[in-house]
């Protein structure tokens, strides 16, 4: 980490500092990878994550797993919108989408059926001969809302459930067929229906959170937790539809800040303005001009990896090493043990793959920070 000594006193905004090819996104992308697994290491230990540092600090309002979720989702609100503005058509745009998450995503599932099932199991012969075995294949790579491996990992707080994180990539493709459809609908020729968006999301998960408004084949209920992940995805993609707006200075990262720490310390509020001032404190240090780590992914981005690999080396860690009761010293384990498979699936899978985006693209400034996105 760098911090600069040559700082431009000009008032700038987003839209000044995202075209360049400076951001701290590589950095805090693995920073909430980390987080996700911290919070599972409280799940599958304790089977619940009410002991967990950030709910506390919160109030039971929030744990950092959550915030974490929530936060790639603005991200990729951001950097997608980006995507599909700077993608030639349709068909590029998909394209660019399918060669960033499916290959390494079908092969963490294949990792997981042919290595984590056989190592979580008792009954190996059973579980290969099982046709619940080879039909969790076809479930995860259509993103089934059933995401469970009959008749593995059986002692955890999450049983036969060897790929816990991954079920929120449902809903991260989902979005990418919303900004899709938006886009041709010419929705992004009037920035001012995202702002609408945003408003009615941030009402509707806020005042009917657990309603269920439809269901839908492999997506499950459409309403709660996608009704969530909707939410901070369209603030993703507000900021960045009005981001030659939308200040880069310090009064509004501290009155965001003082605003979420009210909400903290009177324990109620928080999901209010979390997807505002929250977000802009993300973008305020994804662009920072004085904390630079612009170079963090220099040999590799991990953070997908990690995201992917994380929960079922968590797994496997609680079933074989039961008597470890301690969360965090878990979390710290499967965050070492899990940037070594992310490293192995950024050099042999997603870099190889990226390698053929690039290809028929050529480079733009704000697709630097979408093509790992």
């Amino acid at each position: 980490m760098k911090i600069s000594s040559n700082l431009n006193t000009k008032s700038l905004t987003l839209g000044d500092l995202s075209n360049t090819r400076n951001n701290n996104f590589d950095f805090i992308r693995l920073l909430l990878s980390f987080c996700v697994i911290i919070t599972h290491s409280y799940i599958i230990i304790d089977r619940s994550d009410n002991n967990e540092l950030f709910l506390q600090l919160t109030r039971d309002q929030i744990s950092i797993a959550t915030l974490a979720v929530n936060y790639f989702f603005v991200i990729s609100g951001f950097l997608i919108c980006a995507s599909w503005i700077n993608s030639k058509s349709t068909s590029d745009y998909f394209r660019k989408r399918i060669l960033r998450i499916y290959p390494a995503f079908i092969v963490v599932v294949l990792f997981t059926i042919f290595v984590v099932g056989p190592l979580g199991t008792t009954d190996l012969a059973g579980y290969f001969s099982s046709p619940n075995t080879y039909k969790f294949f076809i479930r995860q790579i259509f993103f089934h809302k059933d995401p469970l491996l009959y008749g593995t990992l059986n002692n955890g707080g999450t049983p036969s459930l060897p790929l816990g994180s991954v079920a929120t990539l449902r809903y991260e493709v989902a979005a990418y067929i919303m900004v899709a459809v938006m886009g041709m609908l010419g929705l992004f020729r009037n920035r001012y229906i995202h702002i609408v968006l945003l408003v009615v999301a941030i009402v509707v998960y806020n005042t009917l959170p657990n309603h269920v408004f439809l269901k839908l084949p492999f997506f499950g209920s459409l309403g709660g937790y996608m009704t969530r992940l909707a939410t901070y995805f369209l603030s993703g993609l507000c900021f960045y539809m009005y981001r030659d707006l939308i200040p880069h200075n310090r009064p509004l990262f501290f009155g965001a800040l003082a605003l979420l720490v009210g909400a903290c310390i009177m324990g109620q509020g928080l999901h209010w303005i979390l997807p505002i001032c929250a977000t802009y404190l993300l973008f305020y240090f994804a662009y920072s001009r004085t904390i630079n780590v612009h170079n963090f992914a220099k040999y590799g981005d991990f953070s997908y990896g990690v995201f992917l690999y994380g929960y079922p080396v968590q797994q496997l860690l609680w079933y074989y090493f039961p008597n470890v009761k301690q969360p965090m010293l878990q979390a710290i384990v499967a965050m070492i043990i899990s940037c070594g498979f992310a490293a192995l699936s950024w050099h042999f899978v997603e870099k190889p793959f990226l390698r053929l985006k690039s290809k028929r693209n050529s480079p733009t400034v704000v697709a630097t920070a979408v093509s790992s996105a």
